[in-house]
């Protein structure tokens, strides 16, 4: 009987480190997973401001969005979707981008923004750091928040 109990204890310490493996594997698949749909709806939300696509952008947004635009101005949802029309983005590159899941349910992108846009007639920075953050509620990720600052201070 004690042979047994010894055998099954050494088969399961065997086990241990290939079961823990297992889930690390699973764990960053999940991870790439996660970091691949944020940098996806990231892009979408790109798109969908360039080509002015209300319904694309009112998919992404959470309703209770806080959006910091370059110049300190603070939107909602309804702001963003209402002033669309006034934005122009004829260039729109991302460069040094990072994604962070602070746990499963959250991802913070940030990346270094290129752009050739105007917003009403006037031009944006041309170059601005970016995060959003993202959140996943019932298996669709959302964006909670967003905030651009510019390389330069006046």
């Amino acid at each position: 009987m004690l042979k047994s109990l010894q055998l099954a204890i050494f088969a399961s310490l065997l086990l241990c480190p290939a079961l823990l493996t297992h889930a690390q594997e699973q764990s960053t698949a999940n991870r790439k997973n996660i970091e691949v749909e944020i940098k996806k709806r990231e892009h979408a939300l790109s798109t969908a401001e360039h080509e002015h696509n209300s319904a694309a952008f009112k998919q992404l947004l959470r309703n209770d969005l806080i959006y910091v635009a370059f110049n300190g101005w603070v939107f909602t949802k309804a702001d963003l979707i209402s002033k669309m029309k006034y934005i122009d983005v004829d260039e729109y590159d991302t460069e040094n981008i990072k994604v962070r899941l602070p746990n499963p349910h959250a991802a913070l992108i940030t990346y270094d923004l290129k752009a050739k846009a105007t917003i009403a007639g006037h031009d944006l920075p041309k170059k601005q750091y970016v995060s959003s953050l993202w959140i996943e509620t019932g298996g669709k990720w959302e964006l909670l928040f967003h905030q651009a600052t510019p390389d330069t201070h006046p």
